[in-house]
């Protein structure tokens, strides 16, 4: 069986990137793959013969580009629709509420402006809409912001949840949950890393509701604690799994199962 398994990407991976672990094990399974990496601005036609291709990071280009290979008949993971959608901070909002996710109380505001006046009302932090790779995210402790925009907009202005203790970090690959203990912002690759933590069941819920209301299969799901429970912050879709054991196999094993070469994770 003959089998092409490609990841186009929107940024270049870091050096604690899971991408080469991922790699590493599609080639080496009982079903090996020939792998490919594509970037979204110079994909070579070659992409369109992928029986599955992974998408990460991606902006307006690529997804263009993946628009054409799920036409093409290409297995993208995740479908680029819920890619899509997860690329849109706000809507990625209305999405989780009309689930009955907890999420902060947050505004759309187009310009900085906007964004400003929002912010009057307290702690908050501010992102761009369309931000991805962890950029395009300003706090305002005191409810003031700069006078001068840091990013382009629009922007989406949320409430920050007052907490104690560091973050979680749901991570789902399929039917695999795992998560971390997070300090944000993080200002170091440990920080990022953070500290492998056993997810309890409400955790667990919380973030596959929040899958299942933007229709993503490999993704990673910020939480908050509160006093009525989990809150999401934020959702990505295949975010870079720092930190995690085992991910690296995990993905490796979707996406093989995606293929039909495998069992899913």
């Amino acid at each position: 069986m003959s089998l092409t398994i490609g990841f186009l990407l929107g940024q270049v991976p870091s050096a604690a990137s899971v991408l080469g672990e991922v790699i590493r094990h599609l080639r080496s399974s009982a079903t090996p793959a020939t792998t490919w990496i594509w970037w979204e601005d110079e994909g070579p036609q070659s992409v369109f013969q992928a029986d599955v291709v992974a998408l990460r990071g991606l902006g307006p280009v690529g997804l263009a580009v993946a628009r054409q290979l799920e036409t093409a008949g290409a297995r993208c993971c995740n479908l680029v629709a819920p890619t899509t959608l997860a690329t849109d901070k706000a809507a990625v909002v209305d999405a989780l509420t009309a689930a009955g996710v907890a999420v902060p109380a947050s505004v759309v505001a187009d310009t900085w402006a906007g964004a400003r006046q929002a912010a009057a009302v307290g702690p908050v932090v501010v992102k761009a809409r369309y931000g991805r790779g962890g950029t395009g995210v300003v706090l305002a402790d005191r409810g003031r912001l700069a006078d001068r925009a840091p990013f382009p907009g629009p922007y989406l202005v949320q409430e920050r949840l007052s907490h104690h203790g560091p973050d979680r970090k749901i991570f789902v690959i399929g039917g695999h949950v795992s998560a971390v203990q997070r300090r944000w912002p993080a200002s170091t690759l440990d920080d990022k890393r953070g500290q492998p933590v056993a997810p309890d069941p409400r955790e667990v819920a919380v973030a596959t509701r929040a899958g299942s209301a933007l229709g993503l299969e490999v993704y990673g799901v910020d939480l908050v604690p509160s006093d009525e429970g989990p809150v999401v912050v934020d959702v990505n879709a295949f975010p870079g799994f720092k930190g995690v054991a085992g991910a690296g196999a995990a993905l490796a094993g979707h996406l093989l199962a995606l293929s039909g070469a495998g069992t899913p994770a």
